[in-house]
């Protein structure tokens, strides 16, 4: 008896006709997302979790998922944030003395669409060499041609918006030891958990607002510097959002990563465009230009500021790029006490503090 979905047949199928057969290993039902892969080798949750993903058909190129189960404070919001999972081979158990059940676990508790027994090695190549694009997958629909064309008819959204990862409302969180050393106003466009950790280990009181707030309300509440959270990936952050960002420079120190460091970006005058294939994985090298230091970093985004438009614009400057395609990586401006990275703030362990988030509290 095949329960939940489980062991059914599944099938992804590409807007360019590509066609994946495989497994189910999560729920039944159909979702469509941009198709995009990961090459992590651990992270299978927090990329799930992670607002960056939202509403993207995700796949993990590392052959067997699943093998350390899913753990409650690995979470990097509330709930899956990604429409869909490809992978290879689901572990049939699973070893962690930290995990609160297995993957199959969480899958079925959050409702996800997930197939196995996919060569995610070729589908990788072929995104590659193709770029990525939208899908569908299915356990409902076996017919290859029809879904190509639903597919294909399917407006798959690629400007999501930030009210299905931003917060209802205003909240405040406090220092988790000591006392408060700086009060961080974020502007919650899809804030990642482990990045209010991270404040909240430094010594900072973390206000929480919903995406959309106005700046003047944000430095009415006596916040000393306001962080730009990361979200999904939108290569034209909305205009007034934008305005109300440029509001806060010369006024109060800025700092923003993923599509926080987009909206600075644009609010110092640069567009972001859509990368033909985005970065996503935890060994990206990035340069620092400051320092001259390679660092390897967390990244989980398709959209990147135009380093032309940086580079004639002479009050920003462009402080980390890609190494591997020397995309822009992070800005900072020359007028202001404001910069930004396009990159994850991930560390290894719960108790420490990326360089970035530290250099932007002492600001």
């Amino acid at each position: 008896m095949i329960e939940k979905g489980i062991g059914m047949k599944a099938i992804l199928a590409l807007e360019d006709g590509t066609v994946f057969e495989g497994i189910s290993c999560g729920v039944p039902g159909e979702v469509t997302g941009v198709v995009v892969f990961n090459t992590a080798v651990v992270g299978f949750q927090e990329l799930l979790t992670d607002p960056a993903s939202h509403g993207q058909i995700l796949i993990c190129t590392y052959p067997l998922i699943g093998n350390y189960g899913a753990c409650d404070a690995d979470m990097e919001s509330d709930t899956v944030q990604a429409s869909g999972l490809v992978i290879r081979e689901l572990s049939a158990v699973y070893s962690n003395f930290r995990a609160h059940g297995s993957l199959t676990d969480f899958i079925r508790k959050h409702n996800l669409v997930c197939i196995s027994e996919v060569d995610t090695r070729a589908l990788a190549v072929h995104l590659r060499d193709h770029g990525e694009m939208g899908a569908i997958l299915s356990t409902t629909d076996y017919n290859h041609n029809s879904l190509v064309e639903k597919v294909k008819a399917t407006q798959v959204p690629k400007a999501h918006l930030l009210h299905e990862t931003t917060c209802s409302q205003r909240s405040t969180l406090d220092p988790f030891a000591g006392g408060v050393q700086q009060t961080v106003g974020v502007l919650d466009l899809g804030v990642r958990r482990s990045e209010v950790r991270q404040l909240r280990t430094s010594g900072c009181r973390v206000v929480l607002f919903p995406a959309g707030t106005p700046a003047d309300d944000i430095m009415g509440c006596g916040v000393d510097r306001v962080f730009l959270s990361g979200g999904p990936s939108i290569v034209l952050p909305p205009e007034h959002m934008v305005g109300e960002v440029a509001k806060f420079l010369g006024t109060l120190p800025v700092f923003g990563t993923g599509l926080g460091h987009n909206m600075l970006a644009a609010a110092l005058g640069c567009s972001s465009i859509r990368m033909r294939i985005g970065h996503r994985g935890v060994n990206q090298p990035v340069r620092n230009l400051l320092t001259g230091h390679v660092e390897i970093t967390v990244q989980n985004h398709g959209v990147v500021v135009d380093r032309k438009e940086v580079e004639a614009n002479s009050d920003v400057a462009v402080t980390h790029e890609q190494i591997n395609d020397h995309t822009v990586e992070g800005i900072r401006s020359t007028k202001y006490p404001a910069f930004s990275v396009q990159y994850n703030l991930s560390v290894v362990e719960k108790e420490d503090i990326h360089p970035q988030l530290a250099e932007f509290v002492k600001v």
